[in-house]
């Protein structure tokens, strides 16, 4: 009992497997995976670009879109620069600061820890980072 209804599931998968092809031949990819959204719980895939990342998952879901918006306004307040290493112990009282101590205290803990360094590749990256 087992084998035959091993070889009828093997018969049938064969079987959807040419009905397939046959939709995406006739019809497209396009039109096949809207017809899989609309009758079965099968996953559909999007194509692999860029494009189509943004316009089916960023832009077309606004759990994804409000996330990656949050994440990306709080990114942009940040002040990037590119510093070098002075004194470590005073990076690691800089690092471990309380929040409430005041900010003139913070701007000598941190001048005693790093030094800006200004004409470095990653300066010109922060001002005008890559468009995509």
């Amino acid at each position: 009992m087992g084998l035959i209804s091993g070889i009828q599931n093997w018969i049938l998968k064969d079987r959807i497997v040419k009905l397939e092809n046959e939709i995406v031949r006739k019809y497209g990819s396009d039109f096949y995976a809207a017809m899989l959204r609309n009758v079965t719980n099968r996953p559909v895939y999007m194509p692999d670009n860029i494009e189509e990342y943004i316009q089916s998952g960023y832009l077309f879901n606004p759990i994804v879109y409000s996330v990656v918006s949050f994440i990306a306004q709080k990114a942009s307040t940040i002040p990037w620069f590119v510093y070098e290493v002075k004194d470590e112990k005073a990076l690691s009282l800089y690092k471990t600061a309380s929040p409430d101590l005041q900010q003139y205290k913070k701007d000598i803990v941190r001048t005693k820890a790093l030094v800006e360094i200004k004409d470095h590749e990653l300066s010109s990256l922060f001002v005008s980072p890559n468009t995509l």
